[in-house]
């Protein structure tokens, strides 16, 4: 299976499910998060998270632990 068929194939999957997912694109400063998730915070589903974006919803007494358990 092709690449981008993959990727396509996964991004179905994670928009049809229920589940809290999300991957972080460190490279392309993206993190993809699921519709699931974005709709739990009060998020458009439509919204691009960047890393930036990303790292500043998160509450600064977790901060610290996130960015560890990424790199």
């Amino acid at each position: 299976m092709s690449s981008t068929n993959s990727e396509i194939r996964n991004s179905l999957l994670v928009e049809c499910i229920s589940d809290f997912v999300w991957e972080m694109d460190l490279i392309e400063n993206k993190v993809y998060v699921s519709a699931a998730w974005k709709e739990f915070l009060g998020y458009d589903n439509d919204l691009y998270f960047s890393f930036d974006f990303w790292h500043s919803i998160i509450h600064p007494d977790d901060l610290k632990a996130v960015i560890k358990s990424i790199i």
